[in-house]
Order: C-alpha cells, then structure tokens, then sequence
C-alpha cells in the first residue's frame, strides 16, 4: 500500500471561506485517483482498510478519498509504520503535522492564527515544495513483494 499510495497518492489540505471571504474551515484529504477500469482496486484497498468515502466516479476516473479524522489517524499508522520512500514522504509529514496540529489545537488560539499555521504548511506541499531534504532517520525501504 505504501508503495502504491508513493505512486498514485495525493496528500491534500482544503480551505474553505465564507460569506466574507474568510478561512471558516479546512478539511485534510488523501486521495488515490485512477482510470475507472482500475476502480476494483480501489474497492480492494478501501475494504482491506476499513476506510475512507465511496469510491466517487468521474468520466474515465475514479477516486478514494479518505478524509474522517478517524481514518487520517489509521492513514498516519500505516505511513509511520511503511514509510513512503519517495518525496511524497515529505508531503505525508506535512500533512500529518497539519493534522495533528488541527486536532490538538489549544481552543485559546484565534482560529485566523491556527489558519495561517496551516497554510503556511500547505503552501509547502505537493507541487509548491521547495525543501527536498529529507529526514536523517528516513530509511528508503523496499520489500520482496
């Protein structure tokens, strides 16, 4: 699963406003998007795991996506546990710390605080990245299947 989801995964924080134009809320996703002929993989993965939405169709694609909190914490054991072994390892430990700030978040700070701790996080996400170094302790991993 880890070397599929360093493939074909996707680590993704949503924002959203309201009526003013304002941060109100941010949603953590993980995605895996493939062709609908793959869409039975999907199905494997989400019932192996017990987690994550219904497996949404798009025209010639299909998309997991898990994004209770619930199952992010089952996410962020697997990913602890088989780490990713490509850049998007650094993505994962971004959005895992995004995360669990935003779960353990002290009630004391201002939301618009804990929303620009988040999308300072975010904007160094995914195709944003600049800073590619990767943690002393990460061990690339290859298993014999």
């Amino acid at each position: 699963f880890s070397g599929f989801s360093d493939a074909e995964a996707n680590f993704n924080i949503a924002f959203y406003k309201n009526k003013q134009g304002n941060i109100s809320s941010v949603t953590f996703r993980f995605t895996i998007e493939l062709h609908i002929d793959d869409k039975d993989t999907l199905n494997i993965i989400k019932k192996i795991l017990s987690i994550g939405n219904d497996i949404a169709v798009y025209g010639n694609s299909c998309k997991f996506t898990v994004t209770h909190p619930k199952d992010i914490y089952k996410l962020i054991e697997i990913f602890d546990k088989y780490n990713l072994n490509t850049t998007k390892y650094l993505d994962y430990l971004d959005f895992k710390e995004a995360f669990l700030f935003y779960q353990n978040r002290v009630k004391t700070i201002k939301d618009g605080d804990i929303f620009n701790r988040l999308l300072d996080i975010k904007n160094g996400m995914n195709s944003n990245r600049i800073n590619f170094n990767f943690p002393l302790e990460h061990k690339i991993t290859i298993t014999d299947y």
